[in-house]
């Protein structure tokens, strides 16, 4: 499994691949913004992570990266130390009676 940490760290994301993963998040804010809660979240979040709300709906600084900026947080995040690793193992039906 840490083959593919090690793959992805060293990968290249296409502009395509990009461009989608931006327009999905760029849906998901305006989704985010047409709720009173949606709206206070986003607030808040700027607040505690920016220190200021001014830039909250500057669209420009959240979508800004690029391929170098992708690569450069999968080198920083993909690795042993920094995973969650999960078994998922089915029950067995007829150990429990079911037919």
């Amino acid at each position: 499994m840490y083959e593919e940490f090690e793959k992805a760290k060293n990968a290249t994301v296409s502009d395509t691949e990009l461009e989608k993963a931006k327009n999905i998040r760029l849906a998901e804010f305006y989704r985010e913004m047409r709720t009173i809660n949606g709206r206070a979240n986003t607030i808040g979040t700027y607040e505690v992570f920016f220190g200021t709300t001014k830039n909250c709906l500057m669209r420009r600084r959240l979508f800004s990266g690029d391929q170098e900026d992708v690569q450069r947080v999968a080198k920083t995040y993909f690795g042993a130390n920094n995973r969650t690793v999960a078994t998922l193992i089915p029950d067995n039906a007829e150990e429990k009676g079911k037919p």
